[in-house]
């Protein structure tokens, strides 16, 4: 992963509910806020994590007894900024 801030960190993947609580456990483990639908959809959420995912994936992989898919989403923050003009009626005043 690169050195380039981020905000949030979302993994999204499913798992057999027989997998799952392993699984779960160890999200936690790295600090991760986790949260489970009863089709087995499973979101982590990381606030700015300095895990190594790479390794994280791997460990969860070892968790569940295979290797299942995962879906890596980075948010940054977006600076909006709005700029006016002043109005000419308050201008004047």
């Amino acid at each position: 992963m690169s050195a380039e801030t981020h905000d949030l960190i979302r993994w999204t993947f499913q798992l057999e509910a027989s997998r799952q609580h392993a699984v779960i456990e160890l999200l936690r483990d790295y600090g991760a806020e986790v949260y489970t639908a009863s089709d087995g959809h499973v979101q982590a959420l990381w606030d700015e994590t300095e895990q190594d995912l790479d390794a994280v994936a791997e460990s969860l992989w070892q968790a569940a007894g295979s290797e299942f898919s995962i879906t890596h989403e980075v948010f940054r923050r977006v600076e909006t900024l709005e700029y006016h003009g002043v109005d000419d009626d308050r201008a004047a005043a």
